[in-house]
């Protein structure tokens, strides 16, 4: 029935599906590299948390006001998951805000 669905029109859902794969697949290409690597290092707990965390803010951090401005001004509805990924983006330098200018705001830098 998934199959059907999928053939039928929603190339949308197949193409996030396939990069969710070629997520995992890197993911693991990664863990085995890093496990295997020269031996001496090998993962616990802890350092699998680092890992899947690297690059991100830590949770709880709230958006910045620049970010969440542009987000209401741009979206019609927010808070939304759009509305809150466009405000993160502002917050981190990529997009302009509403001044027109690509800022970094901590802890986001």
């Amino acid at each position: 029935m998934i199959e059907e669905i999928l053939d039928n029109g929603h190339d949308w859902a197949q193409d996030h599906i396939a990069e969710s794969k070629n997520n995992m697949d890197q993911v693991f290409d990664f863990m085995m590299n890093h496990i295997e690597g020269d031996g001496e290092q090998h993962m616990d707990d802890n350092s699998f948390d680092d890992v899947i965390g690297e690059g991100r803010k830590k949770a709880g951090t709230k958006l910045c006001a620049r970010g969440k401005a542009a987000a209401k001004s741009k979206f019609k509805v927010y808070p939304s998951a759009y509305g809150n990924g466009f405000a993160v983006q502002v917050c981190q330098g990529r997009m302009k805000g509403l001044d027109g200018k690509k800022r970094c705001s901590p802890p986001y830098c």
